[in-house]
């Protein structure tokens, strides 16, 4: 199972390179989403190991995590504010499990038919 993150950020380039590297532990790609930053979130964000989307100007937390949802590639999209607020470590893993746990059962249940 593939984990995609979502990170809507405007101006957070006091934090977003940290966050994105943290997502980077549990996620197999982290997409963040540049809501018309005047700042360098963006390219913090691409250098701590994200694929930027900018929107030429702010167009709304809704509307970034819309793009988001667009582009990302994974089976699960997990939210995170670029503040750091959303899922973790530990939430992202138990997810990942239970999707192993899901494709043991049903391989069990081909084998047993």
């Amino acid at each position: 199972m593939r984990i995609s993150v979502v990170i809507p950020a405007l101006n957070e380039e006091k934090t977003v390179a940290d966050v994105v590297r943290k997502a980077l532990c549990f996620a197999d790609e982290v997409i963040v989403v540049d809501d018309g930053s005047t700042d360098r979130t963006a390219e913090l964000a691409r250098r701590a190991g994200a694929r930027v989307v900018r929107h030429p100007r702010r167009m709304g937390v809704y509307r970034a995590f819309r793009t988001g949802f667009k582009l990302a590639r994974g089976d699960v999209v997990i939210t995170m504010g670029a503040d750091g607020r959303g899922a973790h470590t530990g939430q992202a893993e138990a997810l990942r499990q239970e999707a192993r746990e899901d494709k043991t059962r049903e391989a069990s249940l081909l084998r047993a038919s």
